[in-house]
């Protein structure tokens, strides 16, 4: 939001409306937030796959009954697919809000200080 600053003073200087740019600026970081959300959702599910299968094939070996009483199975059942996917909707919800509570914030300071 500090890089953006610029673009809110000038969209305000320039007579934009202030909800108009606190809704244009909250769809751009609800975009990014469901972006970070799907590819820090997936790399989890790659690497709980990955050391799923991995502790699989180390399950007869005495290091992976070793791995599997320190850290349990490497296993998601739905429910953990589903939490992901409600984990990157929450992170886009709230980079969304947060966004628009901080270009609020600043218009308001914008204001006073032309006021």
């Amino acid at each position: 939001m500090a890089g953006s600053r610029d673009s809110v003073e000038a969209l305000h200087l320039v007579g934009a409306d202030d909800a108009f740019i606190a809704r244009e600026f909250q769809t751009r970081f609800v975009r990014l937030g469901l972006r970070g959300g799907t590819v820090g959702g997936l790399a989890a599910i790659i690497v709980i796959a990955v050391l799923g299968f991995l502790s699989s094939r180390w399950s007869a070996a005495p290091e992976g009954e070793q791995l599997q009483a320190m850290f349990g199975a490497f296993e998601m059942g739905w429910s953990g697919y589903v939490a992901v996917i409600l984990v990157a909707m929450v992170v886009a919800a709230i980079s969304g809000l947060v966004s628009r509570f901080t270009v609020r914030h600043h218009l308001r300071v914008l204001a006073w200080g032309a006021a």
